[in-house]
């Protein structure tokens, strides 16, 4: 769902039949859906702020005052505005003492304030976010914005998990394979052969083996 303005509805005849006394009527209605996603920064008033939600109205964090606040359609169509980052331009960053440092080589080192839209934050989690000094070409931003702004967090952890290795194992036998097995079992072709019996050791002694003698 999103904000969405009707107009322009129109009515056409397209096919009539006299002898019937039917007729068919084409009807055209223009839909306008603003081109704002989620996750987009957009610039409303002068102060920037976050999409966090799209529905029949647009949920808004405002990244100055950070707090929430609800665009209706209405208002938007009375006075649109276009986002000035979208997912294209997220990156990807890390939480270190209790600032965002980005993951690439050449930025790593460098903490700086952030805000976010949630509370809880994970120091073992990439989090995907913007980075304004990027986008100061595109729009103003005021001086004391923190130039981070982190969005969600990523798939996958900074940790990779290790896996140990594990021994190759057969695959589990199927319903079908088990019940050839224990058919077999019960007829005797599959029974593991008897150990012998102190008796028949008894009665059928080892025979000797005979060393060669030379000449």
């Amino acid at each position: 769902r999103a904000p969405l303005k009707f107009e322009e509805r129109s009515s056409k005849l397209a096919t009539h039949d006299s002898h019937s006394n039917t007729a068919d009527v084409q009807q055209t209605t223009l839909i306008t859906i603003p081109p704002i996603d989620k996750h987009d920064v957009v610039v409303v008033d002068g102060a920037p702020a976050l999409v966090v939600k799209v529905h029949t109205s647009l949920r808004l964090f405002d990244l100055a005052s950070r707090t929430d606040r609800d665009v209706t359609a209405t208002q938007y169509f009375r006075r649109p505005f276009d986002a000035i980052a979208s997912s294209s331009d997220l990156v990807d960053f890390r939480i270190v003492d209790g600032h965002a440092t980005r993951t690439t080589a050449s930025s790593a080192a460098i903490p700086r304030r952030f805000v976010a839209p949630f509370d809880h934050l994970n120091p073992d989690r990439i989090y995907r976010g913007y980075d304004l000094d990027t986008l100061r070409h595109r729009v103003h931003f005021p001086k004391n914005l923190p130039p981070v702004v982190l969005v969600h967090p990523a798939q996958s952890a900074v940790s990779p998990v290790v896996v140990d290795d594990v021994p190759d194992r057969p695959p589990p036998a199927s319903r079908k394979d088990k019940r050839i097995q224990r058919r077999r079992q019960r007829r005797g072709l599959d029974a593991p052969p008897a150990a012998p019996s102190p008796h028949d050791a008894a009665v059928d002694p080892p025979s000797p083996v005979e060393s060669p003698t030379t000449d």
